[in-house]
């Protein structure tokens, strides 16, 4: 009113007088106010916590307000002393007992003392959350713990904090999510996306808006450092397929051919068949319908019936994923076990010249052998990465 600010109740009552030229909101009992070209901090009764002689005050975090004077930044306790004296060119809110400042151009860390706990040697550097703060290095964001260790290496043309495991970074101009290992959880492919809250953020792509759902590494059954540690992550990130249990993915499990066809056909974005004849064994109740009629007029199956329970082999799984590709002409492929003029011949050579798959072995492919969980999310995982 009249140009100034004041607070009220949840009542709409006025309880601290309209006599300010700012405001901040309340936090942690006390809000920082600017009264005469000069900022202070009140209680919520309006008594005066912190005298008014400074040129910025921010939000109470953990006990501290950053605070300037003279141009430089300090920290104010909740008793009005200056608990960090203003020394720093630049600083930031407290968060998990530490405070990004900016010394002689660079930034670090100090704690609630004032005691620098991470040399100024960045020229970025973000609030710390689930332990981890993004910082730049040169031209590219990292990540580091609270100790100063560089956990994600300087990668990233933006990095957002973690949040339930995952933070948002920029790559070549796309957006996407990596756990705290600096794993990709969820692929850089989107024009914007925000944080992750409730396992789930909204992202862009190509003008249009949606929600990513991602789960974290958290799958007792997958070794990080396996074979198919990254592949699982990528394709729960892209909702392509689920864990077996909340903790478990069962990546030796077998696959039965529904499963490999659901596998695929959410991979490509889960796309509406266009007619309705299918096969004779393949309920339209069942969760695999859909998925089945898009194979068969994919052309990836045939027939009148499909088999739907019927384990997958290795040898059914490369060749759907190259009639997808568009059955390219390849050869060779080196496995003994894969003669030349079997109906897999040339999947399995365009597989190995794609880089999909070794082999089980230097000299052998094991085509008749069923595909897994772990070893058909791997063969996605690598074609379209």
């Amino acid at each position: 009113m009249d140009g100034k600010w004041g607070y009220i109740d949840r009542e709409g009552k006025e309880v601290i007088a309209l006599e300010y030229e700012r405001g901040l909101s309340f936090s942690e009992g006390l809000a920082a106010v600017k009264k005469d070209g000069l900022w202070g901090v009140v209680d919520r009764n309006g008594r005066e916590a912190a005298p008014f002689v400074y040129e910025t005050v921010g939000a109470f975090s953990e006990g501290l307000a950053r605070m300037s004077r003279d141009g430089k930044w300090g920290y104010l306790d909740k008793n009005g002393k200056e608990a960090v004296a203003a020394r720093y060119e630049a600083a930031g809110s407290f968060s998990q007992g530490l405070a990004a400042v900016k010394e002689n151009g660079r930034w670090g860390y100090v704690d609630r003392s004032g005691r620098l706990a991470v040399p100024a040697k960045y020229t970025s550097a973000g609030s710390f959350s689930e332990g981890l703060a993004a910082v730049r290095a040169g031209e590219k964001y990292g990540y580091i713990d609270k100790s100063g260790k560089e956990v994600v290496r300087p990668a990233y043309e933006a990095a957002h904090a973690f949040h339930e495991g995952l933070a948002a970074v920029e790559k070549d101009g796309k957006w996407g999510f990596i756990g705290k290992d600096g794993t990709v959880a969820a692929a850089l492919e989107y024009d914007l996306v925000t944080d992750m809250r409730g396992s789930a953020a909204i992202v862009r792509r190509n003008g249009q808006y949606g929600i990513l759902r991602v789960k974290t590494g958290s799958f007792t059954d997958v070794p990080a450092g396996s074979d198919y540690a990254q592949a699982v992550e990528w394709a729960v990130g892209k909702g392509i397929t689920e864990g077996t249990s909340p903790s478990t993915f069962s990546p030796d499990r077998k696959c039965t051919t529904a499963e490999i066809l659901m596998f695929l056909w959410r991979a490509m974005g889960e796309p509406e068949p266009a007619g309705s004849v299918g096969f004779a064994d393949v309920a339209e109740q069942a969760y695999y319908y859909k998925a089945a009629l898009w194979a068969k007029e994919q052309g990836l199956t045939a027939g009148e019936r499909l088999n739907p329970d019927g384990q997958c082999t290795r040898g059914s799984a490369v060749t759907y994923l190259w009639k997808l590709a568009g059955s390219p002409r390849a050869q060779g492929g080196g496995f003994t076990d894969v003669p030349g003029g079997s109906a897999y011949a040339q999947a399995v050579a365009w597989a190995v010249s794609r880089e999909i798959t070794k082999g089980t072995s230097g000299n052998t492919f094991s085509p008749d052998s069923t595909c897994t969980r772990g070893q058909i999310v791997t063969f996605l995982y690598r074609d379209m990465k």
